[in-house]
């Protein structure tokens, strides 16, 4: 039976979620069999570097980061695999993969990758309030032991649903520009998807980037407005982040 541990800030990740699978190759190509034991994470990719000249392994190193909850300092994750040409800085993805030590797993270091999945990705726009308010496509929000699974992990919003499947679905965050100013600035969640829906659901996840205003010093957090449409919580529709 396999065992897949999966880190306290991302506890609610399935490995049986629907994402776009990155095709990589690593060191551990050789051996088809997936491993026993492995741990998930939700990180940014930073870059690849190409193996040395001449080496006889010509298997690029690839960087992550890794972002704990709320202010936890990151760390990298360090793995020896070739990503895909598409694959861009900024991405965010889930990675699979074997640490050196699994009491301590995110720890900065090299880790041996099992898998990567893409998760979608954004960054926050601003708009006048009407447009922002505007912004909120019904969102089924997942939830764990009564947890909603909206989080943030350093200068991302995370947020994992139980939506319609459609594989080009993108979460986005629209801040009202109005509000702006304040202490607690009013951003809205929603989500888009140009293909028809088949009538299969699935766990979907998102991540978006607001460090443009999280890293501000007039601000004390931020508030999210979600049209949540989870049947169980129709009333939590408002969450606040504070520093």
């Amino acid at each position: 039976m396999r065992l897949t541990i999966k880190l306290r800030n991302y506890a609610a990740v399935l490995m049986t979620i629907v994402l776009s699978a990155i095709a990589v190759t690593s060191c551990s190509d050789s051996d088809s069999q997936q491993p026993d034991v492995y741990c998930t994470a939700l990180v940014t990719y930073e870059r690849s570097t190409p193996a040395p000249e001449g080496s006889d392994n010509n298997t690029a190193t690839s960087y992550f980061t890794y972002y704990g909850d709320n202010d936890a300092m990151p760390t990298t994750l360090t793995a020896k695999a070739n990503m895909p040409s598409s694959m861009k800085q900024g991405q965010r993805c889930i990675l699979s993969f074997i640490p050196n030590d699994f009491a301590n797993p995110t720890a900065t270091g090299m880790v041996e990758l099992v898998r990567c999945l893409n998760v979608s990705t954004t960054t926050m726009q601003t708009a006048p309030a009407a447009t922002a308010q505007a912004a909120n496509a019904p969102i089924n929000l997942l939830y764990t032991k009564g947890e909603p699974q909206i989080k943030r992990t350093g200068p991302y919003i995370n947020i994992e649903a139980y939506m319609p499947y459609v594989e080009d679905r993108t979460f986005t965050i629209v801040a009202d520009e109005n509000s702006m100013q304040n202490a607690i600035p009013d951003l809205y969640l929603t989500t888009t998807a140009s293909q028809p829906v088949h009538g299969i659901t699935n766990t979907t996840i998102g991540s978006i980037d607001i460090q443009s205003i999280w890293r501000r010093m007039d601000i004390d957090g931020v508030r999210i407005h979600i049209n949540n449409s989870n049947p169980n919580y129709p009333d939590q529709t408002v969450f606040e982040f504070r520093k």
